[in-house]
Order: structure tokens, then C-alpha cells, then sequence
């Protein structure tokens, strides 16, 4: 499927560019992981990333705007663990989200991570857009910015 390869190559270069661990994008709903970088992935990491959509859809049901979206367009968590692990979960749309991994000792620059996953948002959107519309002619914006 080209578009999969699309978004594996997406956040391939998202992962590479800012120095993420793993990205995941993933059905909030659902808890399905939709697509991922490359990098292997431990099973432990995996089960993680499910319960940080847990903690974040049940504390967003409680506290979140009254509407039926869990996310929003701003919607993001931060999540720092005991182990020395930074679980970021950021929207894409209202069903789906990033969810990025990172060693809390990583010299990220946050900056740079947030234009980033940004761009990389938009494409997936577009990407989404052009499966929807069965249109694979549009060109995606790849101006993902390296550390320097």
C-alpha cells in the first residue's frame, strides 16, 4: 500500500531529524496503531502507548470541552516515567493521534521537535484527505527541518 510506506517514511525522517526513539500513530478509540517508524518496537513500549491513550481520553472525558472530540486541534500530553521515558501524545484529527517516545536524557530540542511533528501532522491530514479521495496526484509538504 503506497500510502503506508508514505507515512513510514514520514516519520522515519520525523524520528531521524529530531532524535525520537518511536512514533506511533494511532486509532484513539480503538487503541490501534495505524502505522510506526521502522525501528523495532518492544511489546512493553507498545502496552505504554495504550495507556497513555487511556490516561488521556479518561482525563479528557472528565475535564475536556463538552463536545464529543476527545482531541482537539491543540490537544497534546506529556507523560514523563519512572523508567526514563517520555510519552508525547499530539492530535492529528479527532479519531487519531501521534505518540512519540523519547529517552528523558535525550538532548531534544523542543523547539525543533514541535515544528516537526506540526508539519508532519499536516501531511498525515493530507495524506488521509488523498486516501479518503482516492488521489494520489497531490504532493506532500516534506520540509521536515533537520538539527543542526
Amino acid at each position: 500500500m503506497k500510502q503506508l510506506r508514505a507515512l513510514e517514511n514520514m516519520l522515519n525522517l520525523v524520528t531521524e531529524s529530531t532524535q525520537l526513539d518511536k512514533i506511533f500513530v494511532c486509532d484513539i478509540y480503538n487503541k490501534i496503531f495505524l502505522a510506526s517508524d521502522t525501528k523495532p518496537v518492544d511489546a512493553q513500549l507498545s502496552e505504554l502507548c495504550c495507556d497513555v491513550v487511556d490516561v488521556y481520553t479518561g482525563i479528557s472525558s472528565i475535564y475536556g470541552a463538552s463536545n464529543n472530540s476527545l482531541l482537539d486541534s491543540m490537544s497534546f500530553s506529556t507523560i514523563e516515567l519512572s523508567i526514563g521515558l517520555i510519552l508525547y501524545l499530539k492530535d492529528i484529527n479527532p479519531t487519531t493521534a501521534l505518540i512519540c517516545i523519547l529517552k528523558k536524557e535525550s538532548k531534544i530540542n523542543e523547539a525543533l521537535m514541535e515544528v516537526n511533528l506540526n508539519i508532519l501532522k499536516k501531511n498525515i491530514q493530507e495524506l488521509f484527505l488523498m486516501f479518503a479521495n482516492n488521489s494520489t496526484r497531490q504532493q506532500l509538504n516534506t520540509s521536515i527541518t533537520s538539527i543542526e
